[in-house]
Formats: structure tokens, C-alpha cells, sequence
């Protein structure tokens, strides 16, 4: 009763007018409509086992690593947990202990070795000899003596990067007076490996300001062998699994949602099973099973602590038992882990579809809220610039978070080239990408815009200023992007933007003008006048080098690709001109960019991924077309709504075979919950509903709803202030709307035609831009407009 008296108390604060949908919505986040958790933050903060390395990493090298530890006694015991990018080969003592493969993502998997009888009184040593093939490289060790840590990778150890290091230099009576200190990469969960470590200890744990929740299982399917008994009710299960001849039984879990998380399993002591999750049931049993924690996993039972699985995000599970092996399970559930936030945006309109894709976007990007906001919580489990930006903004506009968003925004920066985790500046491009860097300047420019946090603003005034310098090495003498760094000049899953080409260069450089006209609002934001001036002028000399170099001289188009027109109006580059000329020849439904040709027939060949989809959305919206979004949407997001998913996928073309074992093969790796395709939610959100920041902290906002072609849209955005409401209907010759304003929010509001009344008088207009008329409303309550072509009409 509780929780729906909770629930119900919420859903009424966003009911605005009588009339107004006061029904739970159709979203699928079992925490939803839930309190935040009363969470503190540890007493003591430890610093953890630090991933390290010698100071310049190259491609196969080989570096050597020790450090010591001084013990009062000889340990009752004691256990070392090790594991190193690519493979290493450890010693205690100067005794080999383990010996990894270098087996492609083999870091991962961590090995712990019982080391008791190796340690004494005394000094000890753990040296650690690893090999990096090739990319980013570290070793990360932890040694814990009668279940205390004694020690720790970090700064402290010796490194020396040599294959054949002289004498006994394993023991604890080397001198290693001569070898540098380690330079150290990332702590444990951070860094190029985040927290994909299987068997760190306290990896599985939370993080202090994350939640659990227990989910049960929706069905359970039997697909060999016998069973009886069955999912007696939501808490309470009884199977027996039974195997048929040399047919293993098997069974399937179904959590009737993608949750994030790790399976429980008790049952008969001794059992074992191998299990395997997923977010789809065909990566079950795929051939190339997607990465990142899914399994298969061999688990055994015992009469103590339930089995689990590694943390990851999944709908389903497969428990495979042994031929001739009988088993009682008597639970099967989801720890579900989860940042625990209120919905307080949200979204209903007379199109059930699109309110469904507004709350599925909502619910991916809460599931990417983890240690940091991830790209998803399944696969890469990473912290990305690009991802953010697109998550960030669905997340201003539904959750209005700012502890994880300033974590995870203040944590980019320290991504240096080769994933280097850097506690001072920013020495190079965001996760190495350069548009990620420009990604940066935005989403922070987004949350300052919706959080109006000046403090954690000025903290990132040094990383502001160390990435444009960094991006004024990339331009030529022409002004011109070139990407000298030779870096992963990523744009998006779309042919000639995944790698350095023309169109990619293109693209990332009208981002970054986007990105320092963005850098410089914050700058002027925070006093800077005199970087904000000369960045300011950089920035109109990038425009000026584009308009020459890149437009079409016959089309007036920036090329005819999505991506690289896309960029020209986000940028504001295009001219009134050239973005008429890009919406009729490129953006509109029906030219020849969104016909792929014949022979792509059976391949994903759309034009775009989700995550550029959000930016042809901004650009959309942007040029007054919000009727071409919505159709967008019901277009391509629709159609992956129509394949069953609870979340919304990182890549996708409406078509794609609707089998998914199909979808496999085209693309095995790919995530079905990515944060960089909520974009539907945030345009949903801004360009239809109509709520826009226009300075820090929300202090002002321009409200201009849309209708197009539906018959009524209702919603709220949060502002720190409180919740701005709309609800907006079609009323003869024009629009009714009401708006609840908070306290402290400065509105203007724009609706189409000649005149707007506001609570039944006529109100002064405060300007005109094209069929729209404006009104400013200073004051906190709730108004009822009506706007209308005809001034009598409108009374």
C-alpha cells in the first residue's frame, strides 16, 4: 500500500490540468515511482590497487614490476588477486605462482592464488613481469593477509620495462634502488577496463551510492530433459530438473524486462549448471555470444551463500544441468543494481507508441546509471564522451541528476591517449576520439544549462581550457581539421565515419566549432573574458574555413552524407540558405539518403545508428520540423520497438531481419541497451513538449509546444526550481496550452498565430519568429493560454 500511495502522490504532481493521463505510464523500471534510497558515503575512503605501468607504453613490451611488503608474523593466510593487460607471470618470493595466456580479453578474468605458505615474517616481494601486445597496458595486483590488504599496485612499486631483468630480481633482497617508480594508470574500475574485472575483490560489491533490488523471474520455460513442480508464485519456486539420457536438462529465465544486475541461484548443495545470460533470447545459445560478463558460467551450489553470476544486464538466463543429474532449485532471482533516482520528468501524448519510446528511453539511460553513466550496462560498461552527451541529456530531462552526472563528466577528462587515467589535466582528446572532445564541451554546456552548478563549472575550467588547446594542434595552416595524432577518428556506424576519411573529417570539425561556440559560453559563464575572446575568434575563423571549403558549390549541401549536414546546422555553420537546401535534399523523408541501395538488402544499411539519430533529431527540431522527427521516430525507433525490447539498442535499421539470431550474425556484438540512442526522449522532451533552458540553472527557459500531428501532449521537465508542466491541445483556429511554472523560472512561451491570451485576456506579445507569438511570464503559478490567427477567436 505504501508504494502505491508513493506512487500515486507522485503521478499527481505531474497532472496539470483536469483531463490529464494520472495512469502509470507504460515503463518497464521496476524501480519506478520509488523513493531515492538514503545513502551516505563511507566513513573512511581507502585508496585502491592501481592498474600500472612504465611511463611510455608501447606495442609488444614487456615490463617487469615488484613491490614489497613487511609482515610482523607469517600469515594464517593469504591470498594475491593479479591480472594484467595482456598476460602476465607472477612471482612471491622469487616462486612463480601463475602464468597467464594472452588470450583476447583475457585481463579480465582475475587470478587469485593461494600464497600462504609463500610468505614469512619479514620482508616479501610479489613481482609481476607483464606483456602488452599492443593498445592500452597495466598490471593491477592485491595482496590480503588473514583477510586484511597488505598491499597494493600503485605509484610505490619499481618498473622497469625489460623482458630479462638482471639477478634474482623476483626475490626480496633485490636492490631495486635503480628502477623508476610506476606511473600509474587508473585505479581498480576505472580507467580503459573499468569494471569489467571477473573475481577483483569487492568489484561485485556497490559502489556506496547504488541500490539493490530484488526482481523474480516473469516464466520459466523447460526446453529439455524433465522437470516438475514450477514458479509457485513471484517469491517462491520449486523445480526439478532431471536429465534425459545423454540429453541435459535445461531451463530458461525469463525476467520479463532487461535489468541490470547478477543472477542468485540456490538449490540442492553440490548441483552444478552452467549458465549463460542475455538480453536477447538468442544470445543463449549464439555462436559468437555477445561480450561482457553473459557467460557461459560453470556455478556449483552449496548449503551456504547462493551461486551468483558476474554483474551485468540481461532479460534471460539459461541453466544447463549435467547428463544424468538431477537438481532442486529453490531460487532463481535478479540482484538488481541500480542507481536509485525519481523519475521526475515526463511525457504522454495521444500516440501511445512515442509516450512508449519517451519512458523506454528513460529506462535505458537508468540502466546506464552504474559506478559512472556508461554506454551500457552490459557491453562496453565504459564511461564515453560521445555516449554522454546523448544519455546526459535524457537524463537532465527525467531524472535532473547531479551527483552521478558531475562523477561522470569530471571523470572524461581523465581518459588520456592509450585510456591513461590522468589526475590533473586533460592531455589529450576525450577516450582519444576527437569529437568526443567536442561531445565534452556540450554535454557540459547541457547539464550547466539545466543544473546551474557554477562551482563544479569552475572546476573544469582547466580542463576547458587544456582541451582547446590540445584541438588547436589539430587544425592545418587552412583552418581545416586533420587529425595529426593519427587518432580513432570515430563519427558513427555508418560506412567512411568510422575511420579517417574526408566525410569523417568533415564531421568532427564542424562538431568542434559546435564545441568551442559552447566552450565559450562557459567561459564567458565563468568571467574568463580574455579566453573566451580568443576562442570566440577561433571559433569564427573555423566557420569562415568551412563555409569556403565544404559546401557543395551546385547542392548548397555539406556533402551528401547525414552525418556531415547534420553537423553543419548543429554547428550553426550552414546558412539560412544551405540548411533549406540540406532539409530538401538530405534530411526529408524520401531522398535518396534514406534509400539504401538493392544490394544492401540484408545488411544494416540505414544511414545512421541511434546515436547520429540523435543528432539528425536536434537538427530537426532546430529547423522547425519537429513533424519529421516524430515521424523519425515512429520510423526507426518504432520499428525496434516492434522487435519486443524493453530498452532501446545501440545499432538498428528498420531492415533488419525481425529474427534475431539473424541480427546476430550481422552484427554479434552489438548492445541491446545503449544510452546513446535515447535521444527520442530528450527531443521529445524539448522540441515537443517544448522546454528549453536558455541560461544556467534553468533561470530561464523558452516553452514553444508542438503538436504536428497529435491531438494532445502533457508532460513535465524538471528544473531545480521545481517541475516546469505542459499541457498543450488543439483548440479552434489554434492551441489551448496551460503551463505550470515554479518559483524562480522565467518563461517565454511561443505558440503559432497572431495572438495569445492568457487566462482569458488578451496579453502583450514580446516578438514574433515566423508563425510563431511569444509572451514572457515571470512569476510562479499555473496559466492557461490560447493562441489563435484571430484575435476575437482567441477570447
Amino acid at each position: 500500500m505504501l508504494k502505491r500511495f508513493l506512487l500515486l502522490s507522485f503521478l499527481s504532481l505531474l497532472t496539470v490540468t483536469e483531463g490529464a493521463v494520472a495512469a502509470k505510464p507504460p515503463t518497464v523500471d521496476p524501480t519506478y515511482g520509488f523513493p531515492p534510497s538514503r545513502l551516505q558515503a563511507p566513513l573512511e575512503a581507502t585508496v585502491p590497487a592501481q592498474w600500472i605501468w612504465v611511463e611510455k607504453t608501447q606495442d609488444t613490451q614487456t615490463v617487469s614490476a615488484r613491490g614489497l611488503v613487511t609482515l610482523s608474523t607469517a600469515p594464517s593466510s593469504a591470498a594475491l588477486f593479479v591480472t594484467g593487460d595482456d598476460a602476465v607471470t607472477v612471482f612471491v618470493n622469487g616462486h612463480k605462482v601463475v602464468s597467464t595466456n594472452m588470450a583476447e580479453n583475457g585481463w579480465k578474468q582475475v587470478q587469485k592464488e593461494s600464497v600462504t605458505s609463500l610468505l614469512h615474517a619479514g620482508i616479501n616481494s610479489v613481482a609481476i613481469q607483464g606483456v602488452n601486445s599492443g593498445g592500452a597496458a597495466g598490471i593491477l595486483a592485491q595482496l590480503d593477509v588473514n583477510g586484511k590488504t597488505v598491499l597494493r599496485s600503485g605509484s610505490h612499486w619499481k618498473v622497469l620495462a625489460s623482458a630479462s631483468p638482471p639477478g634474482a630480481w623476483a626475490g626480496a633482497a633485490f636492490d631495486d634502488s635503480h628502477w623508476r617508480n610506476a606511473t600509474t594508470i587508473a585505479p581498480a574500475g576505472r580507467g580503459p577496463w573499468g569494471t569489467n574485472l571477473v573475481n577483483w575483490p569487492g568489484m561485485d560489491a556497490n559502489a556506496w551510492y547504488l541500490a539493490h533490488l530484488t526482481v523474480h523471474p516473469i516464466a520459466i520455460a523447460v526446453l529439455s530433459g524433465q522437470t516438475s513442480g514450477a514458479l509457485l508464485s513471484a517469491r517462491h519456486i520449486s523445480v526439478n530438473a532431471v536429465s534425459e539420457s545423454e540429453v541435459p536438462a535445461s531451463l530458461r529465465i525469463d525476467f520479463g524486462k532487461e535489468i541490470a544486475g547478477r543472477l542468485v541461484l540456490q538449490g540442492t548443495p553440490g548441483t552444478t549448471m552452467r549458465v549463460t545470460t542475455g538480453e536477447t533470447i538468442a544470445e543463449l545459445t549464439h555462436v559468437e555470444p555477445a561480450l561482457d560478463n553473459s557467460g557461459p558460467y560453470n556455478l556449483t551450489l552449496t548449503a551456504g551463500s547462493p551461486a551468483t553470476t558476474p554483474y551485468s544486464a540481461f532479460r534471460y538466463a539459461l541453466l544447463v544441468f549435467p547428463s544424468r543429474h538431477a537438481a532442486t532449485l529453490t531460487r532463481v532471482e535478479c540482484d538488481h543494481k541500480y542507481y536509485p533516482v525519481v523519475y521526475k520528468g515526463a511525457f504522454d501524448c495521444s500516440d501511445p507508441l512515442l509516450t512508449k519510446i519517451w519512458y523506454s528511453g528513460a529506462y535505458t539511460a537508468h540502466l546506464c546509471m552504474q559506478e559512472d553513466i556508461w554506454d551500457a550496462p552490459k557491453r562496453d560498461r565504459g564511461l564515453w564522451g560521445g555516449d554522454l552527451h546523448v544519455t546526459g541529456a535524457t537524463i537532465n530531462d527525467v531524472f535532473a541528476d547531479r551527483f552521478l552526472m558531475e562523477r561522470s563528466i569530471a571523470g572524461l577528462p581523465k581518459t588520456a591517449p592509450g585510456g591513461a587515467y590522468n589526475p590533473a589535466l586533460a592531455t589529450g582528446d576525450i577516450n582519444t576520439l576527437p569529437g568526443y572532445t567536442s561531445s565534452w564541451f556540450c554535454e557540459l554546456a547541457d547539464f550547466y544549462r539545466c543544473d546551474g552548478d557554477k562551482e563544479f563549472l569552475r572546476s573544469q575550467r582547466g580542463n576547458i581550457l587544456a582541451l582547446l588547446a590540445y584541438q588547436h594542434e589539430e587544425f592545418d595552416a587552412a583552418h581545416l581539421f586533420i587529425n595529426p595524432h593519427h587518432d580513432w577518428n570515430f563519427v558513427d556506424w555508418a560506412p567512411d565515419f568510422v575511420q579517417d576519411s574526408p566525410q569523417s573529417h568533415m564531421a568532427v570539425d564542424l562538431f568542434d566549432i559546435k564545441g568551442i561556440h559552447e566552450a565559450v559560453f562557459l567561459l564567458r559563464t565563468l568571467g574568463d573574458t580574455a579566453n573566451a575572446n580568443k576562442y570566440e575568434a577561433w571559433g569564427k575563423t573555423l566557420t569562415d574555413a568551412a563555409r569556403q571549403n565544404y559546401p557543395d558549390a551546385v547542392t548548397a549541401t555539406y556533402g551528401d552524407r547525414l552525418q556531415t549536414n547534420v553537423m553543419a546546422i548543429y554547428s550553426g555553420v550552414a546558412t539560412p540558405a544551405q540548411r533549406q537546401a540540406i532539409y530538401t535534399r538530405i534530411l526529408r523523408a524520401g531522398s535518396p539518403v534514406w534509400t539504401p541501395p538493392a544490394s544492401a538488402a540484408n545488411t544494416a544499411a540505414y544511414p545512421m545508428s541511434p546515436y547520429y539519430g540523435s543528432y539528425v533529431l536536434r537538427a530537426f527540431g532546430d529547423l522547425g520540423r519537429q513533424q519529421d522527427g516524430l515521424d523519425l521516430i515512429r520510423r526507426c525507433w518504432g520499428a525496434m520497438m516492434a522487435r519486443g525490447t524493453t530498452t532501446l539498442w545501440e545499432q538498428f535499421d528498420p531492415a533488419m531481419p525481425t529474427e534475431m539470431n539473424r541480427v546476430l550474425d550481422m552484427t554479434p556484438y552489438l548492445s541491446f541497451c545503449h544510452g546513446w540512442s535515447t535521444g527520442p526522449t530528450s527531443f521529445l522532451s524539448e522540441y515537443v513538449l517544448g522546454v528549453r533552458s536558455t541560461s544556467g540553472g534553468m533561470k530561464t527557459v523558452e516553452i514553444v509546444p508542438f503538436l504536428g500531428d497529435l491531438k494532445w501532449i502533457d508532460g513535465a521537465v524538471p528544473a531545480p526550481q521545481g517541475l516546469i508542466r505542459v499541457r498543450a491541445s488543439r483548440a479552434a483556429g489554434g492551441q489551448a496550452v496551460t503551463v505550470g511554472l515554479p518559483p524562480g523560472v522565467d518563461a517565454q512561451i511561443g505558440l503559432p498565430g497572431r495572438a495569445i491570451f492568457v487566462n482569458g485576456r488578451p496579453y502583450p506579445l514580446v516578438r514574433r519568429s515566423g508563425d510563431l507569438s511569444y509572451v514572457h511570464l515571470a512569476k510562479a503559478g499555473v496559466y492557461q493560454l490560447k493562441s489563435s490567427i484571430d484575435i476575437n477567436a482567441a477570447k
